[in-house]
């Protein structure tokens, strides 16, 4: 009914007992705005910003400005097939799949190496009751401030490894 009545459905909540839409009764339309929740199990809807709320039913008539009754009689008698209205694309660039555990544990250890821990860290670690050695065997290091200390780092890095996938 969502989409006979040309709701903008949030892809990812698809499969899922409530299904995520925008709302056409407050206006929240806009990437990543679905304040409209859809339980499929209950047949009913509820937005969380307006507070509208009701059944299929309700939703085709508040849609179509006409009463339940009616409303009930064009969905019973209605057998017209609707096509389903486009769906907004996605703004989110698609992930990239994070290179082997072997790999990405190697660029972290040699990242490592290249740190030290900072006065206050260390300090820290031992008031929560870590000793000296857990501290060295752990290998904590405080990871620089600056995006240009960081930037160095990935420099040094990318001339031993590639550091693609690796977060």
């Amino acid at each position: 009914m969502a989409r006979r009545c040309g709701l903008v459905l949030n892809d990812r909540t698809l499969e899922w007992e409530e299904v995520e839409a925008s709302c056409p009764f407050c206006g929240d339309h806009g990437p990543g705005k679905h304040h409209l929740f859809l339980n499929t199990t209950r047949n009913i809807f509820r937005c969380v910003l307006c507070g509208e709320k009701g059944n299929s039913v309700s939703l085709y008539a508040k849609m179509e400005g006409v009463s339940n009754r009616q409303a009930f009689r064009a969905l019973s008698e209605d057998s017209v097939l609707y096509r389903f209205p486009q769906q907004p694309l996605s703004q989110k660039p698609a992930e990239r799949e994070p290179s082997s555990l072997a790999v990405r544990h190697n660029v972290y250890y040699d990242m490592l190496m290249h740190l030290e821990l900072s006065p206050k860290h260390k300090a820290d670690l031992l008031a929560r009751g870590l000793s000296e050695e857990r501290i060295e065997q752990n290998m904590y290091r405080t990871l620089p401030m600056s995006s240009s200390a960081r930037r160095f780092l990935a420099g040094i890095l990318s001339d031993f490894h590639n550091l693609e996938g690796v977060p």
